[in-house]
C-alpha cells in the first residue's frame, strides 16, 4: 500500500525556525535583564526598578494581554489573569526579582507545553495516515 504523501509528509503546518526563535527571544532578553539586575550590585535603586520592569514587561506582555482580553470570555479565574495578579502583587510588596522570575518560568512552561502539544498533534496525524497499513486484512 502506498502512503498518501499529502497526508503524511505535509510539513507546511510546522513553524519555521524564525518563528520559533521569536518565542525564545523575549525569554532570553528577560533572563539576561533579570540576571544582570540581580548579580550586578552597583546599580542604584531606580536603575534596578527600570531593569526589573523592563524584564517583566518583555516576558509578560502576552500573558497580560490574554489576562485582559480573557476576562469577558472566561472570567477572572483563568491562568493568565491569576498569574498576572500574582506577579503584579509581588511588585507591590517589593519582591521585584521574584515577580519577574515567576513570570519568566511561567512563559518557559508555556513554550514547552505548546511544543509538546504540537508534537502530539504531528504524531497523531502521522498515525492516522499509517492506519491503513495496519488494518486487519480479514475478508
Amino acid at each position: 500500500m502506498i502512503l498518501d504523501k499529502k497526508c503524511c509528509l505535509d510539513d507546511n503546518n510546522e513553524k519555521s525556525t524564525g518563528s520559533k526563535l521569536k518565542l525564545y527571544i523575549p525569554i532570553l532578553i528577560s533572563f539576561i535583564l533579570l540576571s544582570t539586575t540581580v548579580l550586578w550590585g552597583d546599580i542604584d535603586k531606580m536603575g534596578q526598578l527600570v531593569l526589573f520592569y523592563a524584564a517583566y514587561f518583555i516576558v509578560a506582555r502576552k500573558a497580560l494581554w490574554k489576562a485582559v482580553t480573557g476576562i469577558p470570555k472566561r472570567g477572572i479565574f483563568n491562568e493568565h489573569f491569576l498569574m498576572s495578579i500574582a506577579t503584579i502583587g509581588s511588585f507591590f510588596i517589593g519582591a521585584y526579582s521574584e515577580g519577574v522570575a515567576v513570570m519568566l518560568f511561567y512563559e518557559i512552561g508555556e513554550v514547552i507545553q505548546n511544543a509538546a502539544v504540537n508534537r502530539a498533534k504531528k504524531f497523531g496525524s502521522v498515525s492516522k495516515c499509517m492506519m491503513p497499513l495496519f488494518r486487519d486484512k480479514k475478508a
